[in-house]
């Protein structure tokens, strides 16, 4: 029994001192097997910077930032393109960065002057999928040059253009791994830095906002010894809608504003006035026509008596109705001569920050448009010598006046976009024949704003 036990204590101590020296005999490997993987040290401060993060992008620039943590040359750069980390490398869905659809960008920033250019040969060494059979499936993009001066352990910087973005598979965010080599060799053969950094591709957001249709207009009779209103609400804008010629006779042509100086002249010394502000992108339109009197008999919206009765052919002298001014060729009024009629005296744009209404004032316009949009030639101002466009009160010598005595809307005056608080001074004139009744003369008329959108 004792040899039996003695024989069996030696097998183990035997068996045990082989498990030993196996652990031992291992355990002198084990440096070597992880030497080999911390040759290749990790770079710092990396990170990709990407100019587009929309999915399936194309155009995309992907800037590379790292620092090496040593001094060594540095000869060629494989960047894997992949959904994870590490492991095996599956190209994110839909991206592209093979080099026959992308390019290497010329700005680089290494200490060494040589510059990386794209490599477009055979597979070679770890760059072993950037010449995939089909190119839109490769994973890699890799580069070279010929320089074996060693890089100082700075930050570095390369950027890979005309990338192709992933799309997104599912969900709202897609995720994509940049595994970065750098090489001593050209040959991608010595590995001596590498590491890893991301870029997320993501849904973008769209914002959406309304600016709603906006038409602010306006029209009132503007002192013009006022000062302009800035916008309808002001107080200048809200005083009167009465335009007073005071004394009509055949001596004179009486015509807006009148001086009220009593015994020489009596009148209220107004203008009519439209003002409009409107973000209309095509413009808007200002028209006009006389309203209908309220009784009496014939021309009706005639600058009359009311109550009056008046001569059919609108060309009598004798009745309680002044002759309108021609519509259509517009009229010099000579006194004496009875005429009523209105016409644009100016247009005023220092109010807001537009000059998009048809006349320009302070100048000569010599056809049918103005700075940006058109005014009826009929009630334009047409030897318009404005100085002065804050009160208009030149000499209207050879200005035309006409008169829409009808229901259908007159064009006056228009813009081809938007108007911010432009005034549109508008002058009214009359004169009386010898046998022009006496009496109160007055019309009213419909002034429209037409935005077009």
């Amino acid at each position: 029994m004792r040899t039996l036990k003695s024989s069996l204590q030696q097998r183990i101590s035997n068996s045990t001192n082989v498990l030993i020296a196996v652990v031992f005999a291992l355990s002198g490997f084990m440096p070597i097997i992880l030497t080999s993987h911390a040759d290749a040290a990790q770079l710092t401060s990396r990170k990709v910077t990407i100019t587009d993060s929309t999915p399936s992008a194309t155009g995309v620039a992907y800037r590379f930032d790292f620092t090496i943590p040593s001094t060594t040359a540095i000869q060629s750069i494989r960047f894997e393109f992949c959904t994870t980390p590490l492991g095996t490398c599956t190209k994110p869905t839909g991206m592209n960065i093979n080099y026959t659809a992308t390019s290497l960008n010329g700005t680089q920033t290494f200490s060494e002057a040589t510059a990386f250019t794209e490599y477009t040969g055979a597979d070679a060494g770890a760059c072993d999928d950037h010449n995939n059979g089909t190119p839109a499936n490769s994973t890699e993009y890799c580069v070279t040059r010929t320089d074996v001066d060693a890089e100082t352990a700075i930050a570095k910087s390369i950027q890979i253009d005309s990338i192709t973005n992933p799309s997104i598979p599912s969900g709202n965010n897609t995720s994509v791994y940049a595994r970065v080599s750098v090489y001593s060799d050209a040959a991608f053969a010595t590995e001596v830095h590498q590491g890893v950094v991301a870029a997320s591709i993501v849904n973008q957001l769209t914002v959406t906002g309304r600016v709603q249709e906006r038409l602010v207009f306006c029209m009132f009779a503007l002192d013009d010894t006022d000062s302009l209103p800035t916008d309808c609400a002001d107080t200048e804008a809200s005083e009167s809608t009465s335009v007073d010629l005071g004394v009509v006779d055949n001596i004179t042509i009486a015509r807006s504003p009148v001086d009220n100086s009593p015994p020489t002249s009596i009148g209220n010394d107004r203008f009519g006035a439209a003002m409009v502000n409107t973000n209309a992108s095509n413009g808007v339109a200002i028209t006009y026509y006389a309203a209908s009197a309220g009784s009496g008999t014939n021309e009706l919206r005639a600058f009359r008596v009311p109550g009056a009765t008046c001569d059919v052919s609108g060309t009598s002298l004798v009745d309680q109705c002044f002759i309108a001014a021609s519509d259509s060729t517009g009229e010099t009024f000579t006194a004496g001569t009875e005429r009523f009629g209105v016409h644009i005296a100016c247009v005023n744009y220092t109010q807001g920050t537009t000059s998009s209404l048809g006349e320009n004032s302070g100048g000569t316009p010599t056809s049918g448009s103005g700075s940006s949009g058109s005014y009826n030639t009929v009630y334009s101002n047409v030897d318009d010598s404005i100085t002065d466009a804050g009160d208009c009160e030149n000499s209207d010598a050879g200005h035309k006046y006409g008169w829409r005595d009808s229901s259908t809307a007159q064009a006056l005056i228009s813009s081809v976009n938007v108007v911010d608080d432009e005034i549109v001074k508008l002058r009214y004139g009359a004169t009386a024949s010898a046998t022009t009744p006496t009496g109160t003369y007055t019309v009213s008329s419909i002034y429209i704003a037409t935005p077009t959108f």
